[in-house]
């Protein structure tokens, strides 16, 4: 993301001072007098964190009279422009013996792996123990933050690392407070920050703790309040709008698959001063069963849906639940799916005259490698008529991205790698190409040309 230039704010004097009057300013940019056109003028300058349209006010304080003005003033900043890849980062090998340190890009049009190649993950350092469970996104700035993680003992760590694409190297920055692994990572696209919640200690307990990185210091800050509830399995789902949010869903309180499921739904969200914080109010209703290792995805229109995952008796559940993030009255249920999974690939699709679209794959306790597509409401779970898995991925441990663009364009979804069961590893990959409306038509091809190093438990990241 290149620096800003210089946005004058034009007054008939010299300027003494320039502040914000209102709006958000956005984090890495400055505000100050600068000497411009031989006047001293207001002027921002710096390099952003965030991307997104920032409405702000700035107020102008004239150097020789004391007069004051304020301007009003749109910034507009753009993400660096996409790789058009998706990066497999870490995991477990194929015979789970050892993490997978290797980071492979596949194309996003073809399900290749791509060229050129990224290095490796870091493994030479003294505290390194392994990339098992780690988490990642990718930052406004468009580079990739990857930290914490497991090795084969479940040795949890906590060191982090951006991957530089300009630099095609892997930078250290400032590593978690709490080693962790299973872990949730959320971006905060208009800031820059990232909210780090739960996971697994090294003892196989779960966390409650938060932490957020900060994307000009490079560190990672520890929140004062946890969680009402340590979690391990749960999802983290970023709200967007006037009140934006993480809502914190389900989990377990260790990894024992044998540990109980909770319902109970927390809500992270900006605290003034203080940042990123959790928050008890205002207060959102608790998910109708308990859940863990469920999937909850949020669409265009603000719906949030909940599907699958294992229930507090260690059962997959076929029900699916949505809520509407305007005003967060109540869970509905959205009828129950095809078949009941865990751990399954779950995508948000466009919105047709049903209303909310859903796309979900393995997962299914049996050899069940069935495509479900949901039309909302007056709609329900139907078979994905051009094709379904040729292999059931029971334990989904592996990648899947959907590429939404607008209406009337293509909706494909790339997925790959996973479990097939408890010794086999998926290594192909499947290009879907799903409908606009409904779940018939699109196309559905599979390939066994995908990872090169077949892996679970790892992170797959649109680059």
């Amino acid at each position: 993301m290149n620096p800003l230039q210089a946005t004058n704010y034009n007054g008939t004097e010299s300027i003494a001072f320039c502040a914000l009057a209102s709006g958000f300013f956005p984090i890495g940019l400055r505000l100050d007098p600068a000497e411009i056109d031989s006047k001293t003028q207001c002027a921002i300058s710096g390099t952003p964190t965030g991307i997104g349209q920032f409405t702000i006010g700035v107020r102008a304080t004239a150097q020789s009279t004391g007069a004051t003005g304020v301007a009003s003033l749109t910034i507009n900043i753009n993400s660096p422009a996409a790789q058009n890849k998706f990066l497999a980062i870490g995991g477990v090998s194929a015979d789970g013996s050892s993490s997978v340190t290797k980071v492979e890009a596949i194309e996003r049009s073809t399900g290749f792996l791509a060229t050129p190649t990224y290095p490796d993950l870091p493994s030479s350092d003294s505290s390194y123990t392994g990339w098992i469970e780690p988490a990642g996104v990718r930052l406004p700035d468009g580079s990739i933050l990857v930290a914490g993680g497991r090795n084969d003992s479940g040795q949890a760590q906590g060191l982090a690392y951006r991957l530089v694409p300009s630099l095609n190297t892997w930078q250290a920055v400032g590593a978690l407070n709490v080693p962790r692994y299973g872990h949730t990572m959320t971006v905060i696209p208009w800031s820059g920050e990232v909210v780090v919640v739960g996971g697994s200690n090294s003892v196989g307990a779960a966390l409650n703790s938060v932490e957020v990185f900060d994307p000009v210091s490079k560190v990672f800050n520890l929140r004062a309040s946890s969680l009402a509830m340590a979690r391990y399995g749960h999802t983290a789902t970023l709200i967007k709008g006037a009140n934006p949010a993480i809502l914190i869903l389900g989990g377990r309180a260790s990894i024992d698959p044998s540990a109980p499921a909770t319902n109970a739904v927390e809500r992270i969200g900006p605290v003034p001063v203080v940042g990123w914080s959790v928050v008890t109010a205002p207060e959102i209703p608790d998910l109708p069963v308990a859940l863990s290792f469920h999937r909850t995805t949020v669409n265009s229109t603000g719906i949030v849906m909940v599907s699958g995952g294992f229930t507090s008796a260690g059962v997959r559940s076929g029900g699916s639940y949505v809520i509407d993030s305007a005003t967060f009255s109540e869970w509905s249920s959205a009828f129950a799916m095809g078949v009941p999974r865990a751990e399954q690939a779950f995508l948000p699709l466009y919105n047709d005259s049903f209303g909310a679209r859903f796309m979900m794959f393995g997962g299914a306790a049996s050899a069940q490698p069935m495509v479900e597509i949901f039309s909302g409401s007056g709609g329900n779970w139907n078979a994905f008529s051009p094709g379904n898995l040729s292999t059931n991925l029971s334990t989904w441990r592996g990648g899947a991205i959907g590429e939404l663009n607008p209406a009337g364009g293509v909706q494909r979804f790339v997925v790959l790698g996973g479990t097939v069961n408890s010794n086999e590893y998926y290594s192909g990959s499947v290009l879907i190409s799903a409908p606009n409306s409904g779940n018939s038509g699109g196309t559905f091809t599979e390939q066994t040309l995908g990872l090169a190093n077949r892996r679970s438990e790892f992170i797959f990241i649109d680059f």
